[in-house]
């Protein structure tokens, strides 16, 4: 009977609780092959393309009203770049003012995109940016959202 209890409990808690269960994160890489490009009219004279093998890092992370492989999406971050002397600089987006909102993760050396809907149970998306140095620009770190 207890054991009976307590999987209803722990049920209980994760279907109450869905946020424990899923995470809004960009995966890292697209890793080594696993995107194509090339060009699609040879029109280089005595040149020839071919794709050389590159890792696709993970470079930014926007939040879009809407799916922006539609192109209809709106860009919701609107980071200035203070001059102040911060190493740091945060920003958020209030998802609950956003009807459809999106994330979209960019790589490194590619134009793919990935795209995903933001499940409704998250509230807001906190985008960290940081720089070695104050004379060189802000470059996005990391994306939180709860």
């Amino acid at each position: 009977m207890k054991r009976l209890l307590y999987s209803i409990i722990v049920f209980s808690v994760f279907k109450v609780c869905p946020l424990w269960a899923e995470e809004m994160q960009c995966p890292l890489g697209l890793g080594y092959g696993n995107t194509k490009q090339s060009v699609i009219k040879q029109s280089f004279s005595g040149w020839l393309a071919y794709e050389r093998s590159a890792g696709h890092s993970l470079q930014d992370v926007d939040i879009y009203e809407g799916n922006p492989s539609k192109l209809s999406g709106e860009y919701w971050f609107d980071v200035s770049e203070n001059d102040d002397g911060k190493l740091k600089s945060e920003a958020f987006v209030d998802l609950t003012k956003m009807k459809d909102p999106w994330m979209t993760c960019s790589y490194y050396s590619t134009t793919v995109t990935l795209n995903k809907p933001i499940p409704k149970l998250f509230k807001k998306c906190f985008k960290v940016f940081s720089r070695s140095s104050p004379d060189v620009p802000f470059r996005f770190e990391n994306i939180r959202c709860e």
